[in-house]
């Protein structure tokens, strides 16, 4: 029972990831023009005698300071933008923080924010010191707005202080790495 609790927890903490990844990295721009009024899809086809255009398929279009985009199957890179350049991970951070207090936290329990926590600066949640909330609802708040401040009171919450959270998160991350390492040799045998 206990290991059926732990996989549904991961699969929703991946599904929280995934959903966050999408909403944090890239606004893709469609590749194909919208249809105005004057003209329809049929005008924008070529005649079937034409030979089709050999031009090079549009570039995603980001506000992002820098962006990847990957083929999750192969692991491929399909685009990177400013990919070479040294980056801090906030984002990333936030996301490793919402799938280890989804699959170590209890998501009705209530999280109180400190004053730590609430002093954070950056983007926020506008959280309040002493102000409780559940940790389902702070991880919205993590995910959907980025709160350096949710994502303090979570750490604080789920590993009893920030060092607690660190070792939580350092152990996961060994971990990952040892999966990601069992897995690659048992696809080499």
């Amino acid at each position: 029972m206990q290991a059926r609790t732990k996989r549904r927890r991961r699969s929703r903490a991946m599904a929280l990831a995934t959903a966050a990844a999408a909403a944090l990295s890239l606004v893709i721009s469609p590749a194909i023009p919208s249809a105005s009024a004057s003209h329809s899809v049929k005008d924008r086809m070529p005649a079937a005698s034409a030979k089709p255009a050999q031009s090079e398929p549009a570039k995603p279009s980001t506000h992002a300071k820098a962006a990847a985009l990957i083929d999750v199957t192969s692991g491929r890179l399909l685009y990177s933008s400013r990919g070479d350049e040294p980056m801090l991970i906030a984002s990333t951070t936030k996301i490793m923080t919402a799938i280890i207090a989804i699959e170590h936290g209890d998501l009705d329990g209530i999280v109180t924010v400190s004053s730590r926590a609430a002093g954070k600066e950056g983007s926020s949640i506008y959280l309040k010191a002493g102000e409780k909330m559940k940790l389902k609802d702070m991880l919205y708040g993590l995910m959907l707005r980025s709160g350096n401040d949710a994502a303090t009171a979570i750490a604080e919450h789920v590993g009893g202080s920030l060092d607690g959270f660190v070792f939580f998160n350092e152990r996961e991350s060994r971990r990952n790495r040892d999966d990601e390492q069992s897995l690659r040799q048992s696809e080499r045998s």
